[in-house]
């Protein structure tokens, strides 16, 4: 959500919230610097900088650089100044709650089996309790800048209700709203293939230069991040890129929208292992462990396995090609749990993206496979919270509060 500006104190919050973006990206740098990259005074950026360094947010050291002139200061975010809290929600039997420093190094975490939690009262105690031994860890109550949330479903840019969840219990949750009432902290809430294409973007050399890329998560469900034209592709209420309900499907598999064929239920984990079942009349489970095993019995050639893979490579293929042909992009990133098998289906993909493909040949490092998912995950919420931070309204501390 824009940022509103309607008085003096809100045009001095946004120039702030813009000096302390641009310190997330580019830590260190001068104030000549800032003045350069914000397109706002030297006088602003001095007292603004003052201010965050009062706030404990920033620090300052002499630099060697100089055109012979004044040697300039250079500013930084304070590592230990404030913390940043990112919550992985994406798994139905664990959470993870991880505590970042200003400079993007991890200080704890705490993961929860919530395997047997069967509704979202019990999921939300699990979440206090894990945050309030990670606080408990500090000597001091430490500086929150905020929670960032990656979560399997669509957060509803209307009525702030999460959507289309690939876990039960979250669906017509308003999961920031509650959390930040429990924490009195900023919580922001997206969905985990939108983090990744947006943290793909600001974590990847490459991905620098582009404007238009498809992220694909493939995990207990299946997602899109699209950045298009530099943009994240959104939508009036955060649908945008929703392909879950795609009708590609193959094997007439009942969706819980009440369609059949959606493609989220042959191309997600539960999928492929409800084909296995099918196939092969060996039940795996539908968990993270049934997954393992399949995995283990494709790395063995099992014959059935790579049968399963490779009819899901036809149906992912299409997928991608009709995605490409919609959106253009300049490079297409896989990731999640698909990866591990991909090897067995790239032949297929590569093949449908070549027959359904209307418009130039795609380079031969347009599809790119993810590895780092987890990571790129985590630094997905780490930017979530730090672009939507919000300056103090005043200048006294809050406990607990940045």
């Amino acid at each position: 959500m824009p940022f509103s500006v309607e008085t003096t104190m809100d045009l001095r919050n946004l120039n702030k919230k813009k000096v302390f973006g641009f310190l997330c990206e580019n830590s260190p740098t001068t104030r000549k610097d800032m003045v350069s990259g914000l397109g706002l005074s030297f006088g602003t950026i001095a007292t603004i900088c003052k201010e965050l360094i009062t706030e404990g947010l920033m620090s300052s050291a002499s630099s060697n650089r100089s055109n012979g002139g004044r040697i300039p200061d250079l500013v930084f975010l304070k590592p230990d100044g404030a913390y940043v809290a990112c919550l992985d929600l994406i798994q139905h039997e664990k959470t993870s709650l991880y505590f970042y420093d200003l400079a993007g190094k991890l200080i704890s975490c705490e993961h929860c089996d919530t395997s047997g939690v069967s509704d979202y009262a019990a999921l939300e105690a699990q979440v206090l309790g894990a945050y309030q031994r990670i606080v408990a860890q500090f000597a001091h109550a430490p500086q929150v800048v905020g929670m960032g949330i990656a979560v399997p479903a669509i957060p509803d840019r209307r009525t702030g209700l999460l959507i289309h969840s690939t876990n039960p219990i979250l669906e017509n949750v308003a999961l920031a709203s509650r959390l930040e009432s429990a924490l009195a902290i900023k919580v922001v809430v997206e969905n985990e293939s939108n983090l990744l294409a947006s943290a793909c973007v600001h974590n990847h050399p490459i991905s620098r230069a582009l404007t238009d890329l498809i992220y694909l998560y493939g995990g207990e469900g299946l997602g899109a991040g699209i950045i298009c034209n530099d943009k994240l592709l959104l939508g009036a209420r955060g649908l945008g890129g929703e392909i879950n309900h795609l009708p590609i499907g193959r094997r007439n598999y009942q969706c819980y929208c009440g369609q059949k064929n959606c493609v989220e239920t042959e191309l997600g984990i539960a999928g492929f292992l409800k084909k296995y079942r099918e196939d092969s009349g060996q039940d795996l489970g539908n968990d993270s462990s049934g997954w393992h095993r399949f995995k283990e019995l494709v790395a063995k050639n099992d014959g059935c396995a790579l049968a399963v893979c490779q009819e899901n490579a036809h149906i992912l293929g299409a997928l991608l090609a009709s995605l490409c042909n919609l959106f253009d992009p300049q490079r297409v990133y896989l990731g999640g749990y698909v990866t591990d098998v991909y090897e067995s289906m790239q032949t297929i993909v590569k093949q449908e993206l070549a027959a359904r493909n209307v418009s130039q040949s795609w380079p031969e490092d347009f599809l790119e496979l993810s590895y780092n998912y987890q990571d790129l995950l985590l630094k997905g919420c780490r930017d979530l919270v730090t672009s939507n931070w919000i300056p103090r309204a005043n200048s006294k501390r809050k406990s607990g509060v940045a």
